[in-house]
């Protein structure tokens, strides 16, 4: 522990800082870690010794040290890059700068969690877990559309892909062409009428692979599907369905 306390002293001096930095990452985390974590708490730690401990855990790719990183994110912004790459090196995540993504993929929970976690108050009214003895467990999230609107939407993980499910309110027998006409905008999207008593119900699905699938664009697909079916009941059933 000495020796730790002493090269930490030496990271604030140029000219024995390349070798404390070498001596601290040749420790490794389990001796010179919680040390380094201590420093890149302190808002009054100098930004060339947050950079050392920055590389250090870089050089360990040290999982234990994502959430402080993620805080660096926002308290260092001249680090930003060093932090970045650290991130990435130690979670294989790619999020950007987006600190609440990188908050939402370092937390703890499971995937139905992480995926509600990735919307602030104002991008969903409502989420929910909700628990089935028919399936997997999903999520609904209730997204607020702009004008005031909302929409429903569930994410269902499967052992290779999301499916994302939302509905479009109901309709006439009549006007089942139209909804098929409407769909071949949206070749990505399966848009289907189902038989409810003497309406059609309108379903939106769509399924997203998930490798190579990041958090962010996980996100983007959930809105772009709640905005879709949103636009599907202004102008085909005119219903709000929440």
């Amino acid at each position: 522990m000495a020796e730790v306390i002493s090269l930490i002293d030496d990271l604030n001096d140029f000219k024995t800082r390349a070798h404390a930095r070498a001596k601290l990452i040749e420790l490794g985390p389990d001796k010179a870690g919680e040390a380094l974590l201590e420093l890149l708490r302190k808002d009054s730690t100098r930004e060339n010794v947050v950079w050392s401990a920055i590389t250090a855990i870089n050089s360990w790719k040290w999982e234990r040290a994502k959430e402080d990183l993620v805080d660096l994110l926002e308290k260092r912004p001249n680090l930003q890059g060093d932090i970045l790459k650290t991130l990435q090196k130690v979670t294989g995540a790619s999020h950007g700068y987006d600190i609440q993504i990188w908050r939402m993929e370092v937390s703890e929970g499971g995937i139905l969690e992480k995926i509600m976690g990735l919307f602030n108050e104002e991008e969903a009214l409502e989420t929910r877990i909700v628990n089935s003895s028919d399936h997997e467990d999903y999520c609904v999230i209730k997204l607020a559309i702009e004008g005031g609107r909302k929409q429903k939407v569930s994410v269902l993980p499967k052992e290779e892909f999301y499916e994302i499910y939302t509905e479009a309110g109901m309709i006439d027998e009549h006007q089942v062409e139209s909804v098929d006409v409407f769909a071949n905008n949206y070749p990505d999207i399966s848009i289907s009428c189902e038989k409810d008593e003497d309406k059609f119900r309108v379903c939106l699905t769509r399924s997203c692979p998930k490798e190579n699938l990041s958090y962010s664009y996980l996100k983007e697909i959930i809105m772009n599907l709640g905005q879709v079916a949103d636009y599907a009941e202004k102008h085909l059933t005119e219903d709000d369905k929440i």
